[in-house]
């Protein structure tokens, strides 16, 4: 696991914040309280890792106000930076850090030969926008994580047909990408067929969620494009970069140069063969690094949304099950304020502790394949403050958190109101 530390401070509602960021990361906090906020910067950070990577330079952000348009347009955060703003991102790759007040970044490179390519899918709060509006790809809208998500859910539906469909967690029906009519279906296990726009907003939420997850951390793998053109010219492109800042390869032109004079054909054709192997390890090092992907970082706004408590664990343990089960790297981070996806993350951390010890009837409850390295979860929570503290406690598993004081509240308030309500029962026996 590849270490990142980000540091953010009086960016929209966040005062102060410095995490290390881990395989699965979970904020929670309040309506307004900067999740999204620390969300949307994670992906951003990422993104900028990957643009300088592949581009092998800076040069993109080199124009002034380009770094802070980008990030300001795609994630939707204008009005959210003032003179105080602040964020530091660093990686083994390289590290950055942005003053607002100055309005470029300061980028140090570290080795961008340690970069590997990574799927980077943002999903966004509106993400059913996509099932309640039929005609959603004729609707113009801003190059930002909506228009993101809708390219991702675009390429992503008709990867299910009629003979592929999506079986969608235990809900008794699955989902299908109708090509014919431009439509998409939900059929129930009886044989009845509705379009994704008719059925609940719950299913309208869950669908293209778990739709694009499927889609980013599986098709894309088991699916790998050819060498189209765009492919072969990103990897001349980074070739041509990789070469040109190369110690190696400037020493072995050097040697070329050299050995073109036939003064010793032996040591020419050995200098030849040298340099084939070595232009083919080039070859092979940008394929693999940068022209494949390697990996998936997942980044959900609320996935509560619209729907029931028992659905909402359901879906936790199988995103977190993607990240424990896959053959590939996926890193998953969650904005949420519901307690149950903090519970069913709690089971998925204990039964990460216990495993070991579980009896074979145990090992069939619902979070059994999700069951996970408590080293490989953060949990945060954004404080009153604007700040963010840790809710893992001694055990590694979930501590005290603001929902205990939010139920504690609530219970509070029955206790009072009982005593009135058993007395003006025993008022109307009287």
């Amino acid at each position: 696991m590849e270490n990142r530390r980000l540091i953010i401070k009086n960016v929209g509602p966040i005062s102060s914040i410095e995490i290390e960021l881990n395989k699965v990361n979970v904020f929670i906090g309040e309506q307004g309280s900067g999740k999204s906020t620390i969300a949307k910067l994670i992906s951003y950070c990422t993104w900028v890792e990957k643009k300088i990577a592949l581009d092998y330079g800076t040069e993109y952000f080199e124009t002034e106000n380009t770094f802070i348009d980008s990030l300001t347009t795609f994630h939707k955060l204008d009005g959210y930076f003032n003179e105080n703003s602040f964020f530091r991102f660093e990686s083994e790759i390289l590290e950055f850090e942005y003053y607002h007040n100055i309005g470029k970044p300061e980028i140090k490179i570290k080795d961008l030969n340690l970069y590997k390519r990574k799927k980077i899918s943002y999903i966004p709060s509106e993400r059913n926008i996509v099932a309640s509006i039929p005609n959603w790809f004729e609707v113009k809208l801003p190059d930002n994580n909506i228009r993101s998500f809708m390219s991702d859910w675009e390429n992503a539906r008709k990867t299910h047909t009629k003979e592929n469909p999506l079986e969608v967690l235990n809900f008794g029906f699955n989902y299908h990408y109708d090509e014919s009519i431009k439509g998409d279906i939900i059929t129930y296990n009886n044989g009845e067929q509705f379009a994704l726009t008719n059925v609940a907003s719950g299913f309208q939420a869950i669908v293209p969620l778990l739709v694009v997850v499927e889609y980013v951390t599986k098709w894309i793998y088991r699916n790998e494009e050819n060498d189209s053109v765009v492919n072969l010219s990103k990897h001349k492109k980074i070739s041509s970069k990789v070469v040109s800042k190369d110690l190696e390869m400037k020493n072995i032109l050097e040697e070329m140069r050299l050995v073109s004079l036939p003064k010793d054909e032996s040591r020419a054709k050995e200098m030849v063969s040298f340099i084939t192997n070595r232009l083919d390890e080039l070859d092979n090092f940008v394929t693999a690094n940068f022209i494949k992907t390697n990996s998936t970082h997942l980044i959900i706004e609320e996935p509560e949304q619209n729907l029931f408590p028992q659905t909402q664990r359901d879906l936790l343990y199988s995103l977190i099950g993607n990240v424990v089960n896959n053959e590939k790297d996926i890193c998953l981070t969650l904005t949420t304020h519901s307690p149950y996806i903090l519970y069913a993350i709690n089971n998925c951390l204990m039964g990460g502790l216990v495993k070991d010890i579980v009896n074979e009837k145990d090992k069939e409850i619902a979070s059994s394949n999700s069951w996970i390295d408590t080293k490989l979860v953060s949990i945060w929570q954004i404080t009153k403050e604007n700040t963010i503290i840790s809710l893992k406690n001694e055990r590694d598993t979930l501590g005290k958190h603001f929902f205990n004081d939010v139920l504690n509240d609530v219970m509070d308030e029955y206790y009072i109101l009982i005593k009135y309500l058993n007395k003006v029962s025993y008022a109307k026996r009287d």
